[in-house]
């Protein structure tokens, strides 16, 4: 298996029928945080301002389970739920939403034409985990499942 994370994971998704759900990095869920000069951040690359709380010289912080909603709302716009790529790319992130439409909407081409290549060359992917008796499950171990870990959006 070659570790070409973002396409075995986007060949597992093809396989299974998944969907994600939610965008690559989950930030609309509020379960993951990031620590940032003294601040707590849904995402480390938003803006300042989207603090979602201040941590206290004493280490203290008050922080309620934050509505993070709003920050995926550009998806409604961008038609991302209609999309035919949706189920896999989950709608763009939010700081790359933030930079503007344009660049969102070349991210969201890219990733159409990535989900095609995949899809084109798809029989021969299913041949060959075949030829070699690679597992789904061979394939997220040895490869899919590192893409949790990266900072890469699909």
């Amino acid at each position: 298996v070659l570790s070409l994370i973002h396409v075995n994971e986007l060949i597992l998704y093809l396989l299974t029928g998944r969907s994600r759900g939610t965008t690559a990095c989950g930030v609309e869920l509020a379960t993951n945080y990031d620590i940032c000069d003294g601040r707590i951040h849904a995402c480390a690359d938003l803006p300042p301002e989207l603090a979602l709380a201040d941590i206290a010289p004493d280490g203290s912080f008050h922080l309620q389970h934050p509505d993070l909603g709003h920050l995926v709302a550009y998806k409604e716009a961008l038609g991302c739920c209609s999309c035919g790529v949706h189920a896999y790319c989950g709608g763009r992130c939010p700081v790359q939403a933030a930079a503007g439409p344009e660049l969102l909407a070349q991210y969201c081409t890219l990733m159409r034409l990535h989900v095609q290549v995949v899809q084109n060359h798809f029989p021969e992917v299913l041949s060959l985990l075949k030829k070699h008796d690679i597992s789904l499950q061979t394939l997220y171990n040895k490869s899919a499942c590192l893409a949790q870990f990266t900072d890469v959006t699909p």
